[in-house]
């Protein structure tokens, strides 16, 4: 359990914008959170333009179409990043299942016999 909830806090999978839900495909991850990672795209290339400016130096604007690029891009990265931590924790959390199951059937199987009653 503290593997697990410590894995969770230290990469922050609690975003479902960020972070792909469990099966999900690279494609399938960008496709559900496609607004968010073009907004970090756009937000990063601005970031850019304005450093640039300050500089001196002139930075062209994106596209919309490189805005879309840059956005699969990162979710890619993400994706990438987190694709191993997040095979350990639904391994961890199975294991974790199983364990409870196992401690509920004990207990079931525990009870204390019945007493042959006298008629």
């Amino acid at each position: 359990r503290h593997e697990i909830a410590e894995l969770k806090e230290k990469l922050g999978v609690d975003d479902e914008r960020r972070t792909p839900l469990t099966g999900e495909s690279v494609a399938d991850f960008y496709a559900r959170t496609t607004e968010y990672w073009n907004a970090e795209a756009a937000n990063n290339a601005a970031t850019k333009i304005a450093a640039a400016e300050g500089s001196g130096r002139s930075e062209d604007a994106m596209s919309l179409k490189e805005v879309r690029r840059e956005g699969f891009h990162l979710a890619r990265g993400r994706y990438e990043e987190l694709k191993p931590i997040l095979d350990r924790l639904e391994e961890l959390e199975s294991a974790q299942a199983e364990s409870e199951e196992k401690r509920a059937s004990k207990k079931k199987g525990e009870k204390k016999p019945k007493k042959d009653r006298l008629r």
